[in-house]
């Protein structure tokens, strides 16, 4: 088992040399990410020798980050990172033990997405219609399911007349950065029918961003992810939907399809699924009368 003997380095210090030892060894992106983990780690837990550090440390640590409005999820990358430098640590005898790993984690549970009623969907349109930030990126969402990430991304190029491409993602690093990137999946990048509020949305936006190669841009760059769901919040606020996130426009547009009669297949290949199954685990219960239409079926196939 490793020992340590006298001091050891703090975590301000060990933290640059350990970036400098992994950068061979990853990928820009990676390093992007480690590189932003490492710096909320030494901010809030720097002035510690890395053998004094206790699981509980690092667990005050994620906990400040949670009260400072940070998601869990970006807790649990930030950890991951931490866990990382302190596997080194303890392999080269820094420390006895990995207490980010024994650290536990941050609870990870998000609220459940949800569709809008109809006076709900009215609200936000009717908000939406009047904002000039963030309103035609929210209509477009709501006709076509796209995820916050692939309207971000979305350039003038892939809008057609009828349909747009979905052929990149909007990718953000730990430590804040963000590129377009390769959808995640081969599903991913598909052709996606334009309804005609999504088209009149477009057309309203083409008109607003004056040239700008990005359909929904900030300056001469496309908007980051973080202030698209900003200015969709103080939206919804507007709207009296303080509870609604961005999200749940894509889970609105997915029940509405389902509800509609539309082939589970056909909204599955619009919102990318990986395949119809993972259509059905999270929207089955929007498919209306399910039992007796299958009963229906039978009945005229069998001659009852």
């Amino acid at each position: 088992e490793a020992q340590t003997v006298g001091r050891t380095p703090t975590l301000a210090d060990y933290a640059p040399l350990w970036l400098r030892a992994v950068r061979h060894r990853v990928r820009p992106a990676t390093m992007d990410n480690y590189k932003g983990g490492i710096r909320a780690a030494v901010r809030g837990l720097g002035s510690l020798e890395l053998a004094k550090l206790k699981p509980a440390d690092v667990e005050t640590w994620m906990g400040d980050l949670l009260a400072q409005g940070r998601k869990p999820s970006t807790v649990a990358t930030y950890r991951r990172v931490l866990i990382l430098a302190l596997n080194d640590a303890e392999r080269d005898g820094l420390v006895p033990k990995n207490v980010a790993r024994l650290a536990r984690p941050p609870r990870m549970a998000e609220p459940k997405p949800r569709a809008l009623s109809v006076e709900e969907r009215a609200r936000l349109v009717d908000a939406a219609q009047d904002d000039d930030i963030i309103g035609n990126l929210v209509l477009v969402a709501l006709a076509t399911g796209l995820r916050r990430q692939e309207l971000l991304a979305l350039r003038w190029e892939d809008i057609e007349a009828d349909s747009l491409t979905v052929s990149a993602a909007m990718a953000v690093s730990a430590s804040g950065g963000y590129e377009r990137a390769e959808p995640k999946t081969r599903r991913s990048r598909r052709t996606v029918g334009l309804p005609s509020m999504a088209r009149e949305a477009l057309d309203r936006q083409r008109a607003a961003v004056d040239g700008s190669p990005w359909v929904f841009p900030a300056g001469d760059k496309p908007m980051h992810p973080e202030a698209a769901s900003d200015a969709f919040r103080r939206l919804a606020d507007r709207a009296g939907l303080p509870d609604v996130r961005l999200h749940d426009l894509r889970h609105t547009a997915a029940t509405l399809a389902l509800a509609a009669g539309v082939p589970v297949r056909d909204v599955s290949d619009s919102l990318g699924h990986s395949s119809p199954s993972v259509t059905l685990n999270v929207y089955g219960h929007a498919i209306p009368e399910g039992p007796s239409r299958v009963a229906d079926a039978l009945d005229k196939a069998l001659g009852g």
